[in-house]
């Protein structure tokens, strides 16, 4: 876990005193596909190859896990602001460059542009009947919340895990950004050779369009934030046949589209 230590004044209705300030680390993390510079991620130091991964294939960059290669951190290489490198292989005619050649993002926002949801995104099948419990779902978003050890430390980072229908933990990450820490933990999950169709995406913060459109990329049935979806990723949800729960409390939670997976 990487923090930087530096000085602060805690204010009270009484006094001002110097306080000591543990913060998350923010570096640029730049993705090369195929030699052609990707992007570039402002992110949490850490896990750099899982990122890469979840994000192109979240992205669309490269169609699936299987047509990656290679993915290479290069801590050698020369970057500014302490940045890392990534590198990626996969083979060519999977992968899909679109829009600029390089583009920056920033850790509040996910990497997809507004086109990503005109485009032909896959739909997931039909339905067959309950793959979780509510019961268990709401355990899923406990743990979420109680097992973020950087966020009780220092705060300001979102947390993202993966869990299999039958509530094992499947892939976890923490992260500045909320999209960031979902690639992470894609990634980490892929890289141990676990499958992603029967598994729950849970997210703190809200659910934007970018990241159904990651779940639907990536054949996730079902996608759960502690906070609230937008009306577009509804919308994309809907048209998808993916799963969409927010709103978690210790009374429930609030399914948005296709209750059918859930008991």
């Amino acid at each position: 876990m990487e923090l930087w230590k530096g000085e602060a004044v805690a204010v009270s209705a009484e006094k001002r005193i110097p306080a000591e300030s543990l913060l998350p680390v923010e570096v640029p993390v730049t993705l090369y596909l195929n030699g052609r510079l990707l992007a570039t991620l402002m992110a949490l130091p850490g896990r750099e190859r899982e990122l890469a991964i979840g994000f192109c294939l979240g992205s669309g960059a490269v169609a699936s896990f299987a047509d990656i290669h290679l993915v290479q951190y290069c801590p050698d290489e020369t970057m500014v602001d302490s940045g890392r490198a990534v590198r990626i292989q996969a083979r060519p005619e999977a992968v899909c460059l679109q829009g600029p050649e390089h583009r920056l993002v920033l850790a509040g926002c996910g990497g997809l542009d507004l086109r990503a949801m005109e485009a032909q995104l896959p739909r997931l099948s039909e339905p067959q009947g309950v793959l979780v419990g509510a019961d268990r779902l709401r355990e899923m978003a406990l743990r979420l919340r109680r097992e973020s050890a950087l966020y009780r430390t220092a705060g300001a980072v979102h947390v993202a895990a993966l869990f299999g229908v039958d509530g094992t933990l499947r892939g976890w990450a923490e992260d500045i950004g909320r999209h960031n820490a979902a690639d992470k933990a894609v990634g980490d999950a892929l890289l141990r050779g676990e499958q992603l169709g029967d598994t729950v995406l849970l997210t703190t913060g809200r659910a934007s369009h970018e990241l159904v459109v990651k779940a639907r990329r990536l054949g996730i049935p079902i996608v759960g934030v502690l906070s609230a979806p937008t009306s577009l990723a509804v919308r994309l949800a809907v048209d998808g046949r993916c799963t969409l729960v927010g709103r978690f409390r210790s009374s429930g939670f609030v399914i948005y589209s296709w209750p059918e997976r859930i008991g």
